[in-house]
């Protein structure tokens, strides 16, 4: 890295502008404003509801695009104020024999003192100049990249329009966000132009549901309750919505949500179901965008082939509440974020309402339950004739001789600890390559585990004492190479709920707890 910057006789920069934003707000030497978020904070938000982005993720996607890890920042703010600062994430690093912190700042302050920006200096107007900024007195913020990655670069930036069509074409179809990548206009009139550029990402249909939910004007309103459905309407709602689905209309829903925070009292949102059947061209999909955010990796829960869905979390308490239950990359909706966040009552069942609101809908249109019979619904109402008792003859028993069964051999154990559990392998044990998988009881039928619930190297951590390959995510953790005593844990998980552990041996023995 080091080495190409220096021998570069070009700096190629990417500059990123907003307009219509309204800049870096707040002081800058202490919390509660944009600024001190941004330039200060890292995985903590100081944003709110509706204000897209929270956690810190944007500044190490800006120092990942350049080669130098390296970016600028120049904010127009409405108090008038121009605030330019700069900043480097390298890790921590030793430099001729001193150590160095992971962070640096560009900025006017020497020595040890806390780094401010440049303000009513001759650099801000070198760098207005320099790097050619669009933006003259209007609010907002400019950012420069330079040394930009050469992938982001190429092929007149296709990677970047690809990605904005892929992430924020609900908003764009909806009139909120609109773009220009040098000249290219992406906007509510040629979103549909730029998401045939790249047909692999299947967004024909969901472009024209999300244009089609703007101009809807007519809505079906839900009652309150636990889950979403067929009850939740009147039944002549009910006959409407399936005829407009059957006829391949768009069907759109207003899901009442009720958020309750932990210092009492509710906060009542909405959530905005759209649906319909796919049309000529289109295929399969469901999408989900909370603000201005599409929320890209959330759980697929829609059952059939021919429908296209999308959930839209207006501003609000459930944007709010939804914003708190995204990690950092804000990629999908997590019970733990919620319950790392501690602002609300009832989080399981508030989230999986949402989450699964679009599989219920579905469930209403198609009228799933139509063709299930209660065979005891009549029992009361006709007599029957009693049968006739039978004589039954006991069969003489047959003795069975005794069947010597091998030894149960050693096996690795599961423990029980408060939040979490231990798998040991005693130092006895033949099997050294495991496969452990974690989900949480249901009331009914088997284990099951969804995204929502939990998920390893993101909201459990896992702790090893003992020599192995140790590989987690999603619900399963991996062991390889285990030829000694080891002990792994993992903690974290809802104590309230009954946890199952399966340790499964690769084709060999399984064990429960």
């Amino acid at each position: 890295m080091a080495q190409a910057v220096r021998n570069a006789s070009e700096v190629e920069c990417l500059v990123i502008e907003d307009f219509g934003t309204k800049g870096l707000t707040g002081e800058t030497d202490r919390p509660g404003g944009g600024f001190y978020a941004f330039w200060r904070q890292y995985g903590k938000s100081n944003k709110q509801g509706d204000t897209g982005g929270r956690h810190g993720e944007g500044k190490s996607t800006l120092a990942g695009a350049s080669i130098a890890r390296m970016f600028f920042g120049l904010t127009i703010r409405e108090d008038g104020r121009a605030l330019l600062m700069g900043q480097t994430i390298l890790g921590p690093h030793d430099l001729n024999g001193r150590k160095y912190e992971a962070y640096g700042e560009f900025s006017p302050t020497e020595g040890d003192h806390f780094p401010e920006p440049f303000e009513n200096r001759p650099e801000i107007e070198k760098f207005f100049d320099d790097f050619k900024l669009s933006r003259s007195t209007e609010c907002g913020l400019s950012l420069v990249v330079p040394f930009a990655r050469p992938e982001i670069l190429d092929d007149d930036l296709a990677a970047v329009k690809c990605a904005l069509v892929a992430n924020c074409f609900p908003q764009v179809a909806s009139g909120l966000l609109s773009f220009d990548v040098e000249g290219d206009t992406l906007d509510a009139s040629t979103v549909m132009e730029w998401a045939d550029r790249w047909p692999s990402l299947n967004l024909r249909g969901a472009i024209a549901v999300a244009t089609e939910a703007i101009q809807q004007t007519r809505f079906w309103d839900a009652t309150e309750r636990a889950e979403l459905s067929a009850d939740s309407f009147s039944s002549e709602d009910v006959a409407q919505m399936r005829k407009a689905f059957t006829d391949g209309e768009l069907v759109s829903v207003r899901l009442p949500v009720t958020v309750k925070p932990i210092g009492g009292g509710e906060l009542h949102g909405a959530a905005l179901l759209h649906m319909r059947k796919t049309g000529v061209g289109e295929n399969y999909s469901e999408h989900y965008a909370r603000s201005r955010l599409t929320v890209p990796k959330q759980r697929r829960v829609l059952a059939g082939g021919d429908v296209i869905g999308l959930l839209m979390a207006a501003d609000g308490p459930l944007s709010d509440f939804l914003g708190d239950a995204e990690p950092p990359s804000h990629a999908r909706w997590t019970n733990q974020n919620l319950r790392d966040v501690g602002k609300y009552r009832n989080t399981q069942a508030t989230l999986a309402k949402v989450a699964n609101a679009l599989r219920q809908l579905e469930r209403v249109l198609r009228d799933e339950d139509a063709e299930s019979v209660n065979r005891e619904a009549f029992k009361s109402l006709f007599s029957r004739p009693k049968p006739k008792p039978r004589i039954q003859i006991e069969p003489t028993p047959t003795p069975t001789p005794p069947i010597d069964l091998p030894p149960a051999r050693p096996f690795w154990a599961v423990q029980s600890r408060p939040g979490g559990f231990a798998v040991r392998r005693p130092s006895d044990v033949e099997v050294s390559d495991v496969v452990v998988e974690v989900a949480y009881a249901q009331r009914r039928g088997p284990p099951n585990w969804n995204e929502t619930d939990f998920s390893f190297g993101q909201d459990i951590e896992v702790a090893q004492v003992g020599d192995a390959n140790v590989e987690a995510s999603g619900n399963v953790i991996r062991v390889t190479g285990a030829l000694a005593a080891l002990t792994i844990e993992a903690n974290g998980f809802d104590a309230n709920r009954d946890l199952v552990v399966t340790v499964r041996a690769m084709g060999d023995d399984d064990v429960e707890a």
